[in-house]
């Protein structure tokens, strides 16, 4: 900015001038509305991260801040169009809005689960076997971290019922698993029933059974977990 000042002997008064290119006014304003477009797309990566935790509500909060900022455009970008017809800006903001609203769409529509799993001492890949295999046959939903976050509560308790060796060194283990599937909105918990899980492996390999039980247990329960949700 220049500035400049004039003194009026005859009246005493003294003007002030200030004056700035309007080039370097636009790039002032272009570079503001940049900023806001730069931090629109980094909350915009961590709103995903929330989405892909199942963190619906904090995903949302994502939303709406970074529709708060975006508001702001308009603003500076009538500045920017007072002093140089430069209106190249709009299309990056509306592709801003449609990912915006795309992201709504997108969580509104899937599902938050959250998996409350006891009792698979036996083993501990359940937890994670599980969502990947509900995500695998089609469910629309993703694992939430916490209740808070998620649409349904499905508490799983599962039991090693027994294993038992054959003459030939065979070994045949069966699991059994007590299921509630809870809507969190309605709050009408519904209890699931899972067919015994059996598996078996050779050379009195215990552990190997007891494994190849819980993968058929998982898909038991990746399958009607799902058909209840979607009833």
């Amino acid at each position: 900015m220049e500035v400049k000042s004039y003194f009026d002997k005859k009246t005493g008064n003294i003007y002030g001038f200030a004056a700035v290119k309007k080039k370097d006014l636009a790039n002032f304003y272009r570079s503001n509305i940049n900023s806001i477009f730069a931090f629109a797309d980094k909350e915009l990566v961590r709103m995903e991260v929330l989405a892909e935790q199942g963190k619906k509500n904090q995903a949302f909060d994502k939303i709406q801040v970074i529709e708060d900022s975006l508001k702001n455009v308009g603003y500076w970008g009538s500045l920017l169009q007072a002093v140089e017809s430069d209106n190249s800006y709009i299309k990056r903001e509306q592709g801003l809005w449609l990912k915006l609203s795309d992201a709504k769409k997108s969580l509104d529509r899937g599902t938050a689960v959250y998996l409350d799993i006891s009792g698979n001492d036996d083993y501990s890949d359940l937890d994670e076997q599980l969502g990947a295999q509900m995500q695998a046959k089609g469910c629309n939903c993703t694992i939430a971290e916490d209740k808070d976050n998620a649409d349904y509560l499905v508490t799983i308790k599962t039991k090693l019922s027994r294993c038992n060796e054959n003459s030939y060194s065979e070994v045949y283990c069966w699991v059994n698993a007590t299921v509630t599937v809870n809507n969190q909105k309605f709050k009408k918990p519904v209890n699931v029933k899972i067919p015994e899980a059996k598996g078996g492996w050779t050379n009195g390999n215990k552990d190997k059974a007891t494994e190849e039980a819980f993968k058929e247990l998982t898909n038991s329960l990746a399958e009607k977990i799902i058909q209840t949700i979607n009833q």
